[in-house]
């Protein structure tokens, strides 16, 4: 180019670097740098402009993506623009978008710099293409891609241009290339990578020198509305509104972008860095599915309102299986017909059941006169049938398409008026219908463009006595009444294997054995359940229940994959780590590991919950001790395995698994004894740890964690660390243990552990105190008061004790006076606790009080050696 150029955004920078590198390596180099430059604005300018297509029911962003991906030439890319800005495509571009769109579009004369920048591309044309045309007087910038194309496939791709021709182009298209980047709005926008850590905060990666749009997420922990419904990636701000480039790739250093090359295989498709040239893979699992136009739900409601009983309803009709869930029916029934609970929400994992179920209970609502109208709006885009996965036209996805549909079915006389509004519309019928009492059923509301939106939406205007049902794989919304959809208990399950097997006749080819094991693993779960059995039919025979499912991708892929997705990087992160191994694992170990300093902080609790909201996970509950158990249903762990194989988290997970693993494999089977065992497992596995003492910092953190949840670990650890031989870690561990507990029979417990660390250790001083705490426990025995007593009055006569401070007299003195109230209480007449309480009193200066118990005990016995010889010390008379 004529000038350097320096721009503040590093979706460019890198390239001008290189390109001012190449112009001066040679004029070949910096021709071809040139080309890279022109290829690498025309797929950013799509990448930019396919952020902001809304989503609609015909899917034209997810069709331009698809098609991109594939696309081996940059005129693809072109077409692409094309149709973005003008074509189908352009009535759903974001109006936040119009600035750009309006500049790509308008054809502008010869003062402007677009036209500028037309004429000295199509000049560089003209050297290599003869027969090109000259530009109109008036043309639209969008032209300027359809050039670049024509002029990269004359040179580059197809042509072979002599040097000097190349140094003719290299200057024009510099100089159209330099109108286009000092103008264009997009590179004059925000732009920033974003994810979640595992601590839940958002890590904000801003590549433009200003990059303020989006100071607001640095360190926050906040929902935000785009992440939600979008996820990790590149975003860029425009019009205070904010869109995710799906095909825009950029590293975690924010220093090299990627863009799609083709090279579209089996299971990834290519990019490629045009300021580095290098290449990476990802994969294409999101561009799978065809683009082409879809067939209509199985559960796709009526075009027109039908009567069913005393309702109007264009509820879907339901001919295929149905089993029977008398629970889950009469709860959704009561609670679809109180006057409470305006919103209610079915919710459970793909293919449990929720739309069948709905859609059974529904017309017994129709027979009832709790409604006047049902309305069935569907956002479902697969249909999970027997023989496989099928990709659905939803019938609604954002709130114009509900009110539309709305519109269509009551057909109101108003609706011909110019100024109607549909939205307006719908939000006044969902507070008071003028047709009467309506119920909105909202099925696989998780497939709507927004739905959060879409909810907040619907809660905002929903009232009673109008109710809103919605079912869905995950609920992260508020204020509505939830009723999980689980699997299937055994007598289900049980009616379920009946109907299926005698419809494949395959009853002969089901042992008990099977069946037992087919419960467990699908855990009720009735789509898993037909799967399996189909492929019974299909193969003639029981087979290896966990080999089927693993060859099952598109079904994983279909219960699992969106909800995968919808995860927070925390909940990810937990799911990962269970799909590594199948085990059953105590959930205080997966917490306490994960949550090591060598990890990033993340609150695992909260990721474990998050699972469990979703269905993901089985938790168990142990009789024994109410310990909480972990693991993944087996079709989830093969979902979670093959996801393990490709993740960023994949090393990380296996080194925490190394840790795990010292717990010991256990089964669902085994929950019932508690915790104990694994935590034995443990410590048995780190004392075989050659170096365990010079090592144990490493575990330590997570013993600890394990004890501070379950504090009566901390015995246990107090014995491993004495067996190390590191008693000042037992006595922290005995120390805990008794700060832990309230209960006295756990206290006493302590203490007495504590009082044998002090004597191996011989801290005097620990001795005494722990056998004052002793002594005035409430569980304490009278015997253990007094040899307590007698044990610290051995301390005195060794003079391995001495009262030296107020401190001390006080402590002495509580443990006189619990012995003394103790045998006057329980009328002890042993004159050797009379001695031991005498010495004990003469040693805190009480000679009255010690001359008393002298006196009593010499009463008793009054030959008693320690009496006589006290009462000596103190001239206290004795009888002859």
């Amino acid at each position: 180019m004529n000038k350097p150029l320096s721009h503040k955004s590093k979706i460019i920078t890198r390239l001008l670097d290189r390109l001012s590198i190449d112009k001066q390596e040679s004029d070949q180099a910096y021709f071809m740098c040139l080309m890279y430059l022109g290829e690498h604005i025309t797929k950013l300018y799509t990448a930019t402009l396919i952020a902001g297509i809304e989503m609609d029911k015909d899917r034209h962003r997810y069709r331009s993506e698809h098609f991109l991906v594939r696309a081996d030439g940059i005129g693809d890319w072109s077409k692409t623009i094309n149709d973005l800005v003008t074509g189908r495509t352009s009535q759903f571009l974001n109006n936040s978008l119009f600035e750009i769109q309006k500049v790509l579009v308008q054809k502008q004369g010869n003062e402007s710099w677009e036209k500028l920048c037309l004429e000295k591309i199509n000049s560089a044309l003209l050297l290599v293409e003869k027969k090109a045309d000259q530009l109109p007087s008036k043309v639209p910038l969008k032209y300027w891609f359809e050039l670049f194309t024509r002029l990269r496939n004359s040179t580059r791709g197809h042509g072979a241009p002599s040097g000097d021709t190349c140094s003719k182009i290299s200057l024009l298209l510099a100089e159209s290339l330099h109108l286009l980047i000092d103008n264009g709005i997009i590179f004059e926008l925000d732009w920033a990578y974003i994810r979640k850590n595992l601590s839940g905060k958002f890590d904000v990666r801003v590549f433009t020198e200003d990059g303020t749009n989006f100071d607001f997420l640095k360190n926050s922990r906040e929902e935000w509305q785009p992440y939600i419904q979008h996820g990790e990636g590149t975003y860029f701000c425009i019009n205070g509104n904010y869109f995710k480039a799906d095909l825009l790739f950029v590293d975690l250093s924010v220093i090299d972008f990627y863009l799609p090359n083709g090279g579209y295989s089996n299971n990834k498709f290519e990019l490629i860095s045009y300021a580095t040239g290098q290449k990476k893979y990802v994969d294409n699992t999101k561009y799978v599915s065809t683009p082409s136009s879809l067939p209509l739900s199985e559960s796709s409601s009526k075009s027109n309102l039908d009567v069913i009983g005393n309702c109007f309803t264009n509820l879907p009709g339901h001919e295929g299986l149905y089993i029977k869930r008398d629970a889950l029916e009469n709860e959704l029934k009561n609670i679809i017909t109180d006057d409470r609970h305006p919103v209610v929400t079915l919710v459970g994992k793909g293919g449990i059941g929720k739309t069948t179920t709905a859609l059974h209970v529904l017309p017994d609502i129709c027979n009832e006169n709790r409604f006047d109208i049902i309305i069935w709006f569907s956002a479902r885009d697969i249909d999970l049938k027997s023989e496989g996965v099928k990709p659905v036209k939803p019938d609604v996805l954002t709130t114009k398409d509900l009110a539309k549909m709305y519109v269509t079915l009551l057909q109101p006389e108003e609706a011909h008026k110019t100024e109607f509004d549909p939205l307006e519309f719908m939000q006044k019928e969902l507070g008071k219908s003028s047709n009467g009492r309506v119920l909105f059923v909202m099925d696989n509301f998780e497939t709507v463009a927004n739905p959060s939106d879409v909810y907040n939406w619907l809660n905002t205007f929903i009232r009673l006595p109008n109710k809103l049902l919605i079912t869905s794989r995950f609920r992260e919304f508020k204020a509505d009444y939830p009723i999980e959809v689980k699997g299937m208990d055994r007598h289900e399950f049980d009616s379920l294997v009946e109907r299926v097997a005698n419809e494949l006749d395959i009853e002969n080819l089901l042992t008990e054995s099977y069946l037992d094991e087919l419960f467990d693993e699908s855990q009720g779960h009735p789509y898993i359940v037909k799967i399996l059995l189909g492929e019974v039919h299909k193969e003639g025979r029981a087979g290896k229940i966990k080999r089927i499912l693993a060859s099952r991708d598109e079904v994983l892929t279909a219960l699992f994959e969106r909800t995968f997705n919808a995860l927070s990087p925390v909940a990810k992160r937990v799911f990962l780590t269970l799909a590594n191994w199948r085990s059953t694992i105590p959930s205080v170990a997966i917490e306490s590991v994960l949550m090591r300093k060598e990890n990033e902080k993340m609150d695992v609790e909260a990721g474990i919950d998050e699972l469990n909201r979703y269905s993901l996970i089985t938790i168990i509950k142990s009789p024994a001790d109410d310990s909480v158990f972990l693991s993944l249903p087996l079709a989830a762990f093969e979902f979670g395995s093959r996801k393990l194989n490709s993740s960023p988290m994949k090393a990380a997970v296996e080194t925490d698994m190394l840790m795990l693993h010292r717990f010991g494999v256990g089964r669902n089977t085994e929950t019932v004894f508690g915790l104990d065992r694994r935590i034995q497992n443990f410590f048995r596995s780190l004392a075989k740890i050659a170096d365990i003492k010079t090592t144990i910092s490493i575990y330590k953190p997570i013993i600890e964690y394990i004890c501070r949840k379950h504090p009566k670990y901390w015995l246990n650890l107090s014995d491993f660390y004495q067996e190390l031989i590191l008693f000042s870690d037992a006595v922290y561990a005995a120390r805990n243990y008794v700060e832990s507990y309230s209960s006295n029979d756990h206290e006493l417990k302590g203490w007495n552990r504590l009082y044998d660390l002090y004597r191996y250790t011989m801290d005097y001083q620990g001795q005494v105190n722990s056998l004052v705490e002793i002594a005035i426990s409430d569980t304490c025995t009278s015997e253990e008061q007094i040899a307590c007593a007698g044990k610290v009055l051995s301390l005195f006569t060794e003079k391995k004790f001495k009262i030296d401070t107020d401190e001390k007299k006080v402590l002495i003195g509580k443990l006189v006076r619990v012995v003394e109230q103790t045998v006057q209480k329980e009328r002890i007449n042993e004159p050797d606790t009379m001695s031991t309480l005498a010495w004990l009193n003469l040693h805190l200066d009480n000679k009255i009080q010690a001359k008393n118990w002298i006196q009593k005990g010499l009463e008793i016995d009054k030959s008693h050696y320690h009496c006589i010889k006290l009462a000596s010390i103190l001239k206290v008379k004795t009888q002859k």
